[in-house]
């Protein structure tokens, strides 16, 4: 083996980055630290980087570059901005599925997670958000990179269970927001343990295979209950989900919709009533809904009651002389006006959104997608440029 001539690029004390003066393409890079204090020193350790720096990213060339310009600023206490963004987990894409079938044509180096995190953790931060709700979201993402480049967030995490890696997580600004509960459930056990759902599930358990298929799911609700730092009175309610994929399960997400819904419905009325002080309570729901603007589940939550209009007539049964008492009160809203918020080569679609509360906020910005010619200059997402298969979402409110 060829011996390697290492050249000294930088040094420092207690160093997070690396300052590169000269170009480090396709070259490695070794990591030495010694560990002292003004008495003692430590036994030194190094570290190589398994494969050569990539080549450097012009910036101006990132689609949430140009995104950036529009988040320079932190907002003022009479506004909130938030983002929903389905980051791609790195259980899922680090698969001969994912590098097959799902995204042939993102080459391997870009869809490296090592590669993708850098680009998450850039375009994440630099949105300037107040509040951001992330699906597909490791630990090891969170606690290893997310927080330490952003620790003026409080972060909350809910995985999915021993079944998969990943979850959801919500962070807030720490100087904004101070964080009181969490109210995290399992949608398939809310769905057979809450009583509001008896008559549901009861219909629901004459079909056996039905059954067991709803309640083999394993998707999670995660809700936050914080409190504002400017106004005490003021407490919000933050949801975040990730709903069943397959194409073929509408009525499965109009399901874990409802539960949702009801059970968000349900924890504000409590919360107002058992807390006094609480003078506003306002609600975001947001996350990959995997579902279209047509769909079930996207009609309930913002007309209130089950589309029955739109269900297939086996499904209309399991929900036989329950409908009316499923129907909900929450007056949300949600933008839905994009080509797309998931692009891959065989699919693009509207999957993402952020369902806000109207009585108590007012949408008055939404930060532009990148267009669809930039998106798809690679194919299809994931690619070179922007590191998950969906499209972040950034909206600005105005507080009621």
């Amino acid at each position: 083996m060829d011996t390697i001539t290492w050249n000294l690029i930088d040094e420092g004390v207690s160093k997070r980055m690396i300052n590169l003066d000269e170009n480090c393409e396709n070259r490695l890079v070794r990591v030495e630290c010694y560990p002292k204090d003004e008495k003692r020193e430590g036994i030194s350790v190094e570290t190589v980087a398994v494969s050569p720096v990539l080549k450097r990213i012009d910036k101006e060339k990132l689609p949430m570059t140009q995104r950036h310009k529009l988040t320079k600023c932190l907002l003022d206490k009479n506004s909130i901005r938030v983002v929903t963004y389905n980051v791609l987990a790195n259980c899922y894409s680090d698969t001969s599925l994912a590098k097959t079938d799902l995204y042939p044509y993102c080459p391997l180096e870009y869809l490296d997670f090592k590669y993708r995190k850098i680009l998450l953790i850039n375009e994440i931060k630099n949105y300037n958000a107040d509040i951001i709700f992330l699906q597909e979201c490791e630990t090891e993402f969170l606690d290893g990179d997310l927080r330490l480049a952003m620790s003026d967030y409080t972060a909350k995490f809910k995985g999915k269970g021993e079944r998969t890696k990943e979850g959801e997580a919500i962070l807030f600004r720490s100087d904004r927001f101070k964080f009181v509960k969490s109210f995290d459930i399992s949608i398939s056990q809310e769905l057979q343990t809450n009583p509001i759902f008896s008559r549901l599930w009861a219909n629901i358990s004459k079909d056996s295979e039905r059954k067991e298929f709803i309640a083999g799911r394993g998707t999670i609700l995660q809700v936050a209950q914080i409190e504002s730092t400017e106004y005490p009175d003021h407490h919000f309610l933050l949801a975040n989900t990730h709903l069943f994929f397959h194409p073929e399960a509408d009525f499965i997400r109009l399901l874990q919709s409802i539960v949702s819904i009801k059970f968000i419905e349900k924890l504000k009325l409590d919360l107002l009533e058992k807390n006094p002080v609480i003078k506003k309570l306002g609600i975001l729901f947001a996350g990959d809904f995997n579902s279209d603007p047509p769909s079930q589940a996207f009609q309930y939550i913002l007309k209130k009651k089950i589309p029955i209009d739109l269900m297939k007539k086996n499904d209309k049964d399991f929900i036989y002389e329950c409908d009316g008492d499923l129907a909900h009160s929450l007056n949300l809203e949600a933008y839905a006006d994009f080509p797309f918020t998931n692009c891959i080569g065989t699919f693009e679609g509207i999957l993402d959104y952020v369902f806000y509360d109207s009585d108590s906020f007012e949408l008055t910005k939404v930060v532009p997608l990148p267009s669809v010619e930039k998106v798809k200059e690679n194919t299809a997402l994931p690619s070179v440029f922007i590191p998950s298969d969906h499209l972040a979402l950034v909206f600005e409110f105005s507080i009621k």
